[in-house]
């Protein structure tokens, strides 16, 4: 007999994640369930469709429930607790693969649509419920720390290497001081004076998004609106004389 210890499982990375997605049959021990998942020729295969998965992932991480740490994703306290609060069947693969066997079934004709439609309606309509439950019983545990959001940072602006803290809609160096003037507006009288206010082309930014933006320099930012009206994707980019700009190089207008 040999003596080792047991391993964690290796940590996905984004190739290693999609894949799972992909074919996520292999995590299903039902038969039926199996080829539910993997059945492709009325739906894709797996979680997600192969344009959504990508997606997915870096939503996952912009709203900073994962982080990638070199090619490794790893968990967040944030992203642990929603696990948390989730019931343990909406964590289970085999859900999805029982949906899309009733969604199947409806294709074969052996259940309607409004049958199927009514009992996912009834599933969705639960699952608030389940959630405050879940909080009720383990709402100590899983209460992120308040923080301040005027002395949390939020990364260190390049200019001045000081932090960056929110003041109520706009993001703004630490170093900045305000003093309100004779006529009752608000002027800042120290400070390097960045800020970058939250409603952008009538986007607005979130905290994540500040976050990744002082980090990495640059953001892809959807549904911004141009002054004709038109929706439009584009990357917000942090340039180098310290001001933030939509880099309109690789523009892309959306479709209404």
């Amino acid at each position: 007999m040999r003596k080792g210890e047991t391993k964690p499982p290796k940590s996905f990375t984004e190739a290693t994640l999609l894949s799972a997605m992909e074919h996520a049959s292999r995590f299903v021990d039902d038969k039926d369930l199996k080829e539910a998942l993997d059945d492709d020729e009325s739906h894709s295969g797996g979680i997600g469709t192969p344009a959504t998965r990508a997606e997915v992932i870096e939503k996952l991480i912009q709203s900073e429930y994962v982080k990638l740490k070199g090619k490794q994703l790893r968990s967040i306290l944030t992203g642990r607790n929603l696990i948390t609060v989730v019931s343990p069947e909406l964590r289970n693969v085999e859900y999805t693969a029982r949906m899309e066997q009733k969604l199947s079934q409806v294709e074969r004709g052996e259940r309607s649509t409004l049958e199927v439609m009514n009992l996912f309606r009834k599933e969705v309509a639960g699952i608030p419920r389940q959630v405050g439950e879940i909080v009720r019983l383990n709402g100590d545990a899983i209460r992120p720390r308040q923080q301040n959001p005027e002395t949390e940072s939020y990364g260190l602006w390049p200019k001045c290497g000081q932090p960056v803290i929110r003041k109520g809609k706009f993001w703004q160096c630490s170093t900045n001081k305000r003093e309100k003037q004779s006529d009752g507006t608000w002027q800042t009288v120290s400070g390097c004076g960045w800020k970058l206010y939250q409603t952008i082309c009538s986007k607005n930014l979130t905290d994540p998004m500040v976050r990744t933006l002082l980090e990495k320099y640059q953001i892809h930012v959807n549904g911004s609106t141009s002054q004709a009206g038109k929706k439009f994707s584009a990357s917000l980019i942090l340039n180098p004389d310290n001001t933030v700009k939509f880099d309109f190089s690789q523009r892309r207008y959306l479709r209404r």
